[in-house]
């Protein structure tokens, strides 16, 4: 609880506006790929769910698997 307390008063000092740049940031990054031909995720992503429905699944095993272990076993220990 204190490691929580003292993280968020350090990120209030710190990054009051964080929220809206990170989303300004985001936004100039998609352009700039955009600009330089470079932005291809959405087109891929497109073809990977419908062309190899047997990847997405492993991923979201994966994840799923993966993921809220390790997320559960950092908040106990942090506790």
């Amino acid at each position: 609880m204190g490691l929580y307390w003292l993280y968020s008063t350090i990120r209030w000092f710190l990054a009051r506006d964080t929220p809206f740049a990170a989303f300004e940031n985001a936004y100039r990054i998609v352009d700039l790929e955009q600009q330089l031909g470079l932005f291809r995720e959405p087109s891929f992503q497109n073809w990977l769910v419908e062309n190899s429905m047997f990847f997405v699944k492993i991923a979201n095993a994966f994840y799923t698997i993966g993921y809220f272990p390790i997320i559960i076993l950092c908040a106990v220990v942090i506790y």
